[in-house]
């Protein structure tokens, strides 16, 4: 029976699809009873890990004065054949899913783009998650979730789960009377059966209790958050919030595995092109996800200078399987014919939009992004030791506009907004500067390197 049902299905009319292995069911669906409220599902061969509700996976946002019950959708799925010839590694099957939901609407407008990519790989027992947040306009977050996932702690397990997490384990029973846990960790396990963890690590995961959930005292459940800033007011362009959670049905030991190195963010340098690569398992492979309307030519590059090219329409997410373990991989925007044109060491944009997985060994200044930029703008780079980092900007001129202090740094990747540096665009005096070519350089100990940017104003 479990072989007779493994495989995915896509119903188009309902914006529902699921796939199942013999291990693992997995399902996302972009319509709830109570609406077109997005919520997947991850259940690890045991069926009392389910719970349907809107939100699941996904989290929730809510902003003063808007309409948070109006929403508007757009997505795309494929789902990911098992491979037939001969020559293939191994089988790939599951699916993707990748939509743009307008949300928070006043009038004839909508107040923020959610952006959601939903890769599930029931065979590895693996799935994928990510989201964005950006504001549309002015608007005041009241409050917000990310993740929201509901754990049922009722009478079919005994009102008993175990929750793992870095160096500690906590027992919840009966919690449905309990205030909030925090748990300071960036990954944590259920009943070593669930993991999940939170690849960018740029928030803390929450137990809450759920009362009142059913209307049976013995049906309830539980709500594992990852929290966001929350009572904010947010600009025009703004991120909201940006996560991306790695879902495993394995046990904790091999939920930390994947914490400490089992998966890598790659900064593409292209806030609507994101990249997590992954060794998890007998999973190896690459996940590009393309949050753009429009097609994208992407090229993921490899250390021995293998370079492939991947064509992603519009709101779409690719899945490259198979990497070589313990290579550096790249990823940017462009087709692999252009990139064996640039020059390797003079221009300072070949190194634009690049990023590198594996262990840092260069001081290395990635391209800004966005670039050009108004006004404000992140600037990623890497560290090979531990060090006092600066930034420095200059104008076309040579003149010195800014110095941005970071103090003392550990060895690694700075490439993601909550860790790369951000110039807001102002001088030393507090003034914007004005449109034209800059430089910045990041000098770390004894070694400097530099860049160009553009501003538009």
């Amino acid at each position: 029976f479990q072989r007779k049902v493994e495989g995915s299905l896509q119903s188009k009319y309902c914006g529902f699809l699921y796939t199942r292995s013999q291990n693992t069911f997995a399902s996302f669906s972009w319509k709830h009873f109570s609406g077109p409220f997005p919520m997947a599902l991850f259940i690890p061969g045991d069926d009392h890990m389910a719970e349907w509700e809107a939100g699941n996976f996904t989290g929730h946002v809510s902003a003063a004065a808007f309409d948070m019950d109006s929403v508007s959708v757009r997505h795309n799925e494929t789902i990911l054949e098992e491979r037939r010839d001969t020559d293939a590694p191994s089988q790939l099957t599951g699916f993707t899913t990748t939509g743009h939901i307008l949300k928070a609407k006043r009038g004839n407008t909508y107040g923020i783009d959610h952006y959601v990519s939903f890769t599930a790989l029931p065979k590895y027992g693996l799935a994928i998650m990510i989201e964005r947040l950006i504001a549309r306009q002015r608007l005041f977050i009241n409050e917000q979730d990310s993740l929201s996932y509901y754990l049922p702690n009722d009478i079919f397990n005994d009102k008993k789960r175990q929750i793992y997490w870095e160096n500690n384990e906590l027992q919840l029973s009966s919690f449905g009377s309990q205030n909030a846990v925090a748990i300071d960790s960036k990954w944590l396990n259920v009943d070593n059966k669930l993991g999940i963890v939170s690849l960018l690590d740029n928030g803390q995961f929450e137990i809450k209790s759920r009362r009142g959930r059913n209307m049976w005292k013995g049906l309830i459940c539980e709500q594992i958050s990852y929290s966001a800033p929350s009572k904010s007011l947010r600009e025009e362009g703004d991120v909201i919030r940006e996560h991306c959670y790695i879902l495993v049905g394995r046990d904790n030991e091999f939920t930390r595995d994947i914490a400490n190195s089992g998966a890598q963010w790659l900064a593409t340098g292209d806030e609507f092109i994101r990249a997590v690569a992954c060794v998890i398992g007998e999973f190896n492979g690459l996940v590009i996800v393309n949050f753009h309307r429009e097609p994208m030519e992407i090229t993921t590059l490899f250390s021995n200078g293998k370079q492939v090219g991947t064509r992603i329409p519009g709101l779409e997410t690719v899945v490259l399987s198979h990497l070589a373990t313990e290579q550096v991989v790249a990823v940017r925007p462009g087709v692999p014919q252009a990139i064996e044109q640039q020059s390797t060491a003079v221009e300072p944009h070949d190194d634009a939009k690049l990023a590198t997985w594996g262990r840092v060994k260069d001081l290395k200044l990635f391209q800004n992004y966005p670039n050009p930029c108004n006004p404000g703008t992140w600037i990623p780079f890497q560290l090979p030791a531990d060090s006092n980092v600066s930034i420095s900007i200059h104008d076309a001129k040579g003149n010195l506009m800014r110095t941005l202090q970071l103090g003392q740094r550990e060895a690694g990747n700075y490439l993601s907004r909550e860790k790369a540096a951000y110039w807001d665009g102002k001088n030393a005096s507090g003034e914007y500067v004005s449109s034209g070519v800059y430089f910045y350089g990041v000098t770390a100990g004894d070694f400097r390197t530099v860049k160009k940017l553009t501003i538009l104003r």
